[in-house]
């Protein structure tokens, strides 16, 4: 078999996109692109990610493979503010609440290793992702994970992104029942000082808003 790369993205698509179906995933080409998105709808939100990207090097293919989970009433406490600290999606479908997975794969341009592709994909969706994606599903155990400890570590930063971070920790909180809710509030508030003090910095001056939007997502949660 001639290793071209459309045989490669053939069959890492036909990989992936064969084991999301087998969970219920729908693939849909984004119009006007080479983009296949992969949705899976729940009532709390979604599941989401698109067919790898392939990066061909001198002597190995490397890409990355992401899921994504959206939690609607996580997002929607804050989305509508997010333009206030310079964030932007390009359409409602994008914020995501947190992801799994992300680090490169490597397979150099070998026969074996195109068939090696179809096991390692298999057992890092089926063994990892998906059961890593369906346990912090649970808004509890996805509490316990990122607000145990109100510093919180590298692991949560990676897991739920830079963008809307406090808002979002706060808002897993409160749907989580945390009894800890107020303490991580005022916990995260000891940190405005240098927000305020950040935006003093010439064209970082929405980091002002950074308290702003974390009183009024605080007051929405409030009520809920």
């Amino acid at each position: 078999m001639q290793l071209t790369r459309t045989t490669i993205q053939n069959r890492v698509n036909e990989v992936v996109a064969g084991i999301l179906i087998d969970h219920d995933f729908l693939i849909k080409r984004e119009e006007g692109t080479q983009i296949f998105k992969c949705v899976k709808r729940s009532r709390s939100g979604y599941d989401y990610t698109t067919l790898p990207s392939i990066r061909y090097h001198s002597d190995l293919f490397t890409f990355n493979l992401t899921l994504f989970k959206r939690i609607d009433a996580v997002e929607q406490v804050w989305q509508d503010l997010a333009p206030l600290v310079n964030v932007h999606y390009q359409d409602t479908e994008n914020p995501a609440t947190f992801h799994v997975g992300g680090d490169s794969l490597q397979f150099p341009y070998t026969e074996h290793a195109l068939n090696d592709v179809q096991d390692i994909l298999t057992d890092l969706l089926t063994s990892h992702l998906l059961p890593d994606l369906a346990t912090f599903s649970d808004i509890k155990k996805l509490d316990a994970f990122i607000n145990t400890s109100f510093p919180y570590n590298e692991n949560v930063h990676s897991m739920l992104g830079i963008e809307g971070l406090i808002f979002k920790r706060i808002a897993i909180a409160r749907l989580a029942g945390n009894p800890n809710f107020e303490d991580l509030c005022n916990f995260i508030r000891n940190s405005f000082d240098w927000y305020r003090e950040y935006a003093k910095n010439d064209g970082l001056e929405y980091f002002a808003n950074y308290p702003v939007v974390f009183e009024k997502v605080y007051e929405r949660l409030k009520n809920k």
